[in-house]
């Protein structure tokens, strides 16, 4: 059981960085817009909008292998 708690401790710890990244760089990237839009070219803002999409999309990719893992955990889905 300790050692099946420790497991749990190093998961958490890893899905929190791996939440906590993206959305830093998703919360930075728009601050710096809101903040200095007019400091940018149009191709420096495209490439900050570019860096929140893909930002988010990680997220997202992290939060729906996070929903996957509760599914299998809860056994409402089945790996083939």
């Amino acid at each position: 059981l300790r050692e099946l708690d420790g497991l749990k401790t190093v998961f958490l710890c890893t899905a929190s960085h791996e939440l906590r990244t993206p959305a830093t760089a998703i919360g930075g990237f728009a601050s710096l817009l809101t903040s200095s839009w007019d400091r940018f070219e149009e191709p420096q803002r495209r490439e900050f909008v570019g860096r929140i999409a893909a930002n988010a999309q990680a997220l997202g990719a992290v939060v729906q292998d996070l929903l996957d893992f509760s599914l299998l955990d809860r056994g409402r889905l089945h790996l083939t």
